[in-house]
């Protein structure tokens, strides 16, 4: 009887372990399909200011920045691929070569051609648009969130 209880028991802490195992999460492990983001190209289509601060509120110089920032933005184009990589097109390149989601998927993290990383927080997709909030600084170093759209 002690022989089959214990073989019991190593039966259980196998089936056990088969089970929980393929529930536990691999670090830095992630699956990059979100639906409408991915695979396809996404070209900018405008930038909003967020409230509280609206156009009128920025001084010349800054409105200037903000205007020129809007023309290179409609020629910027990119794609969100399944591996966690960016391409860029268009004529303007932002910069982005990898990407992934952070924040329990509210944020993308990108990863610039410098190393450095910027966080495009709140975004949104859907078949015909995407849409993240960023800083947006200016020629004088103001800074501001905005919304930036993609068509």
């Amino acid at each position: 009887m002690n022989r089959s209880t214990r073989s019991w028991n190593w039966a259980l802490v196998l089936l056990l372990t088969i089970y929980f195992f393929p529930a536990c999460e691999k670090e830095n492990d992630q699956d990059f399909f979100v639906p409408f983001l991915t695979g396809r190209i996404w070209k900018g289509d405008s930038i909003m200011i967020n409230p509280p601060l609206a156009y009128e509120q920025l001084s010349m110089k800054d409105q200037q920045s903000f205007y020129t920032s809007t023309l290179w933005f409609k020629n910027v184009q990119i794609s969100l691929d399944e591996d966690g990589t960016v391409k860029n097109s268009g004529d303007y390149d932002p910069g982005y070569k990898r990407w992934r989601l952070v924040n329990n998927d509210a944020d993308i993290e990108m990863t610039l051609d410098n190393g450095n990383t910027l966080i495009l927080r709140n975004w949104m997709a859907d078949p015909d648009n995407f849409s993240y909030t960023s800083t947006f600084t200016t020629t004088s170093n103001n800074s501001f969130d905005c919304t930036f759209n993609y068509k």
